[in-house]
C-alpha cells in the first residue's frame, strides 16, 4: 500500500486561509451579537479571559513551552496594542456593518510598512509607496466622502489596523526569541490590567447565551491565530496575502445570515483594492527575503 501524498504548499495554505476566515466570521458576528447588551470593553474582557483559559494547556501539550522572555517590556508594550486593538476593533464591529468593517481592517499590512519603516528602519521603493496609495484609495472607495456619511465610527477600525500594525512589528521582533502559543498567553496576561477598568466602568454581568457567546469568541479568535500562524508557515506572504481574500465573503455571508446585511458595490471594490495592494507588498516583502537569502550563500 503507497504512502499518501502530501499536500502542497499552496493547498495546505488555502485550507488554514480557509479556517482563519471562517474563524473569523463566526468571531465578528459572536462579538456583534454579544454587543448588543454587553459593552464592548466587557467583551473584550471576557475574550481575554477565556483565550487564557485555553491557551495556557497549549503551553503544556504536546510539548511544555518556556515561560521564560529576555524582553519582558516588549512583551507588555505588545499586550498594550492587543488591548488597543480589541477595543477598537471590538466597537467598530458593535457600530458598523460587518463587512465595512472588515474591509476597512485589511489596511493593517499597509500600517506595517509605514511603521517598519519609522522604527526599524526598512527602506520604502516606489512598489511599496504604489501599494500604501492605493490602499488609501481603498478607503476612499469604501467610505465614499463627499457622496454618503463618514461617521466618526468608520475610524475605528482604520485604528484598529493602526494598532494591529504596531503588534505586527513587534511580533516581528518577539517571535525570535518566543513560541506563537507563548506571544498568544502573554498577550492575554497583559491585556487584563489594561482592560479590567474600563470593563468595571461599563460592568454588566453576562447571562444565559451571552456565556456562550463569550467562551465563543475567546476559541475563535484563538483559533484565527493559529490558522494565520501555520498558513504563514506552509506558503510565501505573498500566496498568504492573496487568499486573505477569503475573510471578506465570509464575514460577508456570515452577516447576512444573522444580520439580513449585505455590503455595497463600493465595499467590494474597495475592498479589492486595499487586497491588491497588500499581495504587492506581499510579494515585494518575499522578492526582498529571497535576494536577501541568496546574498548570505
Amino acid at each position: 500500500m503507497s504512502a499518501p501524498v502530501p499536500a502542497s504548499p499552496v493547498l495546505r495554505a488555502l485550507a488554514w486561509m480557509a479556517g482563519a476566515a471562517l474563524s473569523l466570521a463566526l468571531s465578528a458576528v459572536l462579538i456583534r451579537m454579544a454587543a448588543q447588551r454587553l459593552d464592548p470593553f466587557v467583551v473584550v474582557f471576557f475574550r481575554a479571559l477565556f483565550g487564557l483559559l485555553i491557551i495556557t494547556p497549549l503551553m503544556f501539550w504536546p510539548r511544555r513551552i518556556s515561560f521564560r522572555s529576555p524582553v519582558p517590556k516588549l512583551l507588555v508594550l505588545r499586550g498594550a496594542t492587543a488591548f488597543l486593538t480589541m477595543a477598537t476593533w471590538f466597537h467598530a464591529l458593535a457600530l458598523l456593518p460587518t463587512a465595512e468593517a472588515v474591509s476597512l481592517n485589511f489596511t493593517a499590512p499597509l500600517f506595517v510598512t509605514l511603521l517598519a519603516a519609522l522604527f526599524l528602519g526598512e527602506r520604502i521603493r516606489w512598489r511599496r509607496i504604489a501599494a500604501i496609495i492605493a490602499g488609501m484609495g481603498g478607503i476612499l472607495i469604501i467610505l465614499q466622502p463627499g457622496f454618503e456619511t463618514v461617521l466618526p465610527a468608520h475610524f475605528l477600525p482604520l485604528l484598529a489596523a493602526l494598532f494591529m500594525a504596531c503588534g505586527g512589528v513587534l511580533v516581528r521582533r518577539l517571535v525570535h526569541d518566543h513560541h506563537p502559543n507563548a506571544l498568544i498567553f502573554y498577550t492575554n496576561i497583559a491585556v487584563f490590567p489594561l482592560v479590567t477598568p474600563f470593563a468595571l466602568m461599563h460592568w454588566s454581568s453576562p447571562s444565559g447565551m451571552e456565556w456562550l457567546f463569550l467562551l465563543a469568541i475567546g476559541a475563535t479568535t484563538t483559533l484565527t491565530h493559529q490558522c494565520l500562524a501555520r498558513a504563514y508557515r506552509a506558503a510565501e506572504a505573498g500566496l498568504v496575502a492573496g487568499l486573505s481574500f477569503l475573510r471578506l465573503p465570509t464575514a460577508a455571508l456570515a452577516a447576512w445570515l444573522v444580520f439580513n446585511e449585505w455590503p455595497g458595490g463600493n465595499v467590494w471594490l474597495g475592498a479589492a483594492v486595499i487586497i491588491g495592494a497588500n499581495i504587492l507588498l506581499a510579494r515585494r516583502e518575499a522578492s526582498a527575503a529571497r535576494a536577501e537569502a541568496l546574498d548570505r550563500i
